[in-house]
């Protein structure tokens, strides 16, 4: 893992500022906790590591077996019906 890092670090431009490093194995994440990160980090905190409050326990799931996969394909949507 650490050698794919470094080669998206390298392939950054020049005017980067900042980058995530996503794991495939949490998919569930919703793009508001990605959104919520940048905005903090656009108030120019002067720390490398931001903390958030959290609205969704999907930061705490990881899918590393068969199940839970199937566990994930298998689940409701948010205002799913059935």
């Amino acid at each position: 893992m650490i050698t794919s890092i470094r080669h998206g670090l390298k392939a950054l431009g020049k005017g980067v500022e900042a980058f995530f490093i996503v794991l495939g194995d949490q998919p569930g994440i919703p793009s508001s906790i990605y959104g919520r990160l940048i905005r903090e980090f656009r108030r120019d905190h002067p720390n490398d590591l931001l903390l958030i409050e959290r609205d969704s326990m999907a930061i705490l799931e990881d899918i590393d077996t068969p199940e839970g996969y199937r566990n994930l394909v298998h689940r409701k949507s948010p205002g799913e019906k059935g």
